[in-house]
């Protein structure tokens, strides 16, 4: 067998220690990933949309890499706010070896925020009456109410969404009544469900509702912030965001993509 390698005198090459390489706790995809985020620049701006123009994963996929390195002592991801207190950006702190090991037993935990009640608290959203569901529709537990539905529980929901995450950045209230919106939709026995005005059969929106995560949800809340028309339903018109976030993200991200490489995913037309 034969190895051909390249010649390294054109500088055309990144120097990387094998600690990651011969880490056997990473997948293949977080080694990959790890060494793509080496190669570039240190002051490259890193972030998952950035990363997933680079490969052909995207976002779902990439995010589950920079995860599995943020477990493993690769990654440090941090929240910035800005002035005004608002989320900024994420800073991302990358290590060619893995400071698990002796950083982690000192690394203090992150205590859990105390969840306001949010019958009891100022919502601070337009027509936040309208979106409350309160309990009119849902004497929701946490247990299971139907066997075929993929999400049947309030935590389960909050697991998806990565909900400790983002209740340190955004208002308590707008998480949970995100959540109870979603669980409203996904464990009503009712066979469909209206959606952006179209009966939708209720696995679809189950379906779909289960493939929403915190980038979802960061997305619907800055374009729900960027809203200024009236509008006349809250409720279905945030289920809505909901509901079409995971295509609509993409679609946005491919667009900025092809906008970059106008080339990338086109047939060869000169034949």
């Amino acid at each position: 067998m034969s190895v051909h390698r390249s010649d390294k005198s054109n500088g055309n090459y990144t120097v990387l220690s094998n600690h990651h390489l011969r880490d056997t706790r990473l997948s293949l995809k977080a080694k990959g990933l790890l060494s793509l985020m080496l190669s570039l620049p240190d002051d490259w701006d890193f972030s998952t949309k950035g990363l997933a123009a680079h490969c052909h994963e995207g976002r779902d996929s990439v995010e589950s890499g920079l995860k599995e390195l943020e477990a493993e002592g690769y990654l440090i991801r941090e929240r910035i706010r800005s002035s005004d207190g608002r989320f900024s950006h994420i800073q991302y702190e990358i290590y060619e070896n893995s400071i698990k090991a002796y950083r982690e037993p000192n690394r203090p935990k992150r205590k859990k925020p105390k969840q306001v009640d949010s019958r009891q608290a100022d919502p601070g959203w337009k027509n936040q009456a309208e979106l409350n569901t309160d309990k009119q529709n849902t004497e929701l537990t946490n247990d299971k109410i139907d066997k075929n539905g993929p999400y049947l529980s309030r935590e389960r929901i909050k697991d998806q969404i990565d909900y400790d995450n983002l209740i340190q950045e955004y208002e308590v209230d707008r998480i949970d009544n995100l959540v109870e919106l979603m669980l409203e939709v996904v464990i009503s026995k009712s066979p469909y469900c209206v959606i952006a005005k179209e009966k939708l059969p209720r696995e679809v929106a189950r379906e779909r509702l289960g493939k929403v995560n915190s980038d979802h949800i960061e997305y619907v809340l800055q374009e729900l912030e960027k809203t200024t028309a009236k509008v006349s339903n809250v409720k279905a018109y945030v289920l809505a965001a909901l509901f079409n976030a995971p295509v609509n993200m993409d679609l946005h991200d491919r667009l900025e993509v092809n906008h970059d490489r106008p080339s990338r995913g086109r047939k060869d037309q000169s034949n």
